[in-house]
């Protein structure tokens, strides 16, 4: 597909109130994301805020379960204009006059608020071995299709699972192993 493409984000989190928690941690985030596509110049903005909570299970801090919410706004915009259609062919050439019959907002920014759940479980057996896995779910404010204008379709939750363990093979190597699921 012809036209450029720019990609271009930042993530970052911390934890704050250390000295307050004693073994949970509370911790913040802030997500910016944009992306400009293509001949149409299709562009998707993205700032979002995160919290997350950490929960010492046990005395001995070998057992934590943290919770986290993401939500923010999401913002897109495409021009039709920019874009060929198949009935804009007349013969063998492109013709911009011949109407598309497209019904998208041209032009037209759409603003929209979600959010995202996750939970995590982790457990550190011994000095040698721990595991974790959690869950996540995304879109649970289900927004509607961005670039229709008299669309009652949404964007369907997303969900995700993943999992890991924790080999502490010696002093100076530790195994890995994890998965990632994302429907």
């Amino acid at each position: 597909m012809p036209g450029t493409y720019n990609s271009y984000g930042m993530i970052a989190d911390a934890q704050i109130f250390k000295e307050n928690t004693g073994d949970n941690t509370l911790g913040v985030g802030i997500l910016f994301n944009n992306d400009h596509a293509g001949m149409g110049s299709l562009t998707t903005t993205d700032l979002k805020l995160s919290a997350s909570y950490r929960l010492s299970l046990n005395r001995f801090q070998t057992s934590f379960l943290t919770a986290g919410i993401m939500g923010g706004l999401s913002s897109k915009r495409i021009f039709n204009k920019d874009l060929v259609f198949e009935n804009q062919v007349d013969g063998f050439e492109f013709n911009p006059n011949i109407p598309n019959f497209e019904d998208f907002l041209d032009g037209a920014t759409r603003t929209q608020f979600n959010y995202s759940i996750g939970v995590l479980y982790q457990q550190k057996t011994s000095d040698q071995f721990g595991f974790q896995f959690g869950v996540s779910i995304y879109n649970l404010a289900g927004p509607s299709d961005f670039f229709l204008q008299e669309s009652k379709s949404f964007t369907y939750n997303r969900y995700s699972f993943m999992g890991g363990l924790e080999i502490n093979a010696d002093e100076s190597l530790y195994i890995l192993p994890s998965f990632y699921y994302f429907q």
